[in-house]
């Protein structure tokens, strides 16, 4: 009873402190994982209080949380690409490949064939890059991010038509300024000019529409990253010109 006790409670403290994450109270989120970790370490709430660390600019701490994470269960996901998602915005592309690879190996996911193809492309290990993005694509075609990622690799392959498809069902999934301005790129290293100044003309007009709010409007939570586990974006969320 005790034992079913205590693991009902640490999942009451996990659930409470996702919950006041995503209610902007970080600070009461860190006592509830905490307490949760505390009680019953697991590595799913590792993960979590990685991403909160994350979310406060602790780095050192948010790294030390998922290695405890994968530490304790050394095939936990979300653990894992949490790392691999930090590891990549810092630059560090061998070792988010690492850490991608053993998602792929243990738990294939399109996020983690896409996150995997963009490391290997910014190493530029374009062809193996490709095979991922393919794999990616396979799993879950209905992620814009996975077409932006495989489109990135398309391009610098020199394949434009395949990039020009691939960054056009990214834009039909989910339109972004970037996007556009990406499409339009690959479209003028075509030879494809009047399609390109369209790309871009919409890519301005939505930049317009989501004009960011005057400063003295603008709220800030301040931390340095969005959110990976939850509300993450996909891995390889870059394009060629970032947001």
């Amino acid at each position: 009873m005790g034992s079913t006790s205590s693991s009902e409670d640490a999942a009451t403290h996990a659930r409470l402190g996702l919950a006041l994450r995503s209610l902007g109270d970080l600070a009461g989120a860190g006592r509830h994982l905490s307490r949760s970790l505390a009680i019953e370490p697991r590595c799913e709430v590792y993960a979590d209080f990685g991403l909160l660390q994350d979310l406060l600019g602790r780095e050192d701490l948010a790294r030390e949380s998922y290695e405890k994470g994968i530490a304790l269960d050394d095939g936990c996901p979300d653990a894992r690409m949490n790392l691999a998602s930090m590891l990549l915005e810092d630059g560090r592309y061998e070792e988010a490949a690492f850490q991608y690879r053993k998602v792929v190996e243990r738990e294939p996911s399109a996020e983690a064939h896409s996150g995997l193809g963009f490391a290997l492309n910014q190493l530029g290990r374009l062809e193996e890059a490709a095979s991922e993005h393919d794999a990616a694509v396979g799993l879950d075609a209905s992620l814009a991010g996975v077409h932006r990622n495989r489109a990135l690799t398309q391009a610098r392959l020199g394949d434009y038509e395949g990039a020009i498809r691939s960054y056009r069902r990214a834009v039909a999934i989910e339109p972004r300024v970037s996007t556009y301005y990406s499409l339009a790129g690959v479209l003028r290293a075509a030879g494809r000019g009047g399609e390109a100044e369209a790309e871009y003309r919409r890519g301005r007009e939505l930049s317009r529409r989501r004009a960011p709010p005057r400063s003295s409007d603008a709220a800030s939570d301040g931390s340095r990253r969005s959110a990976r586990k939850g509300a993450r974006p996909e891995p390889g969320g870059l394009v060629a010109t970032p947001e």
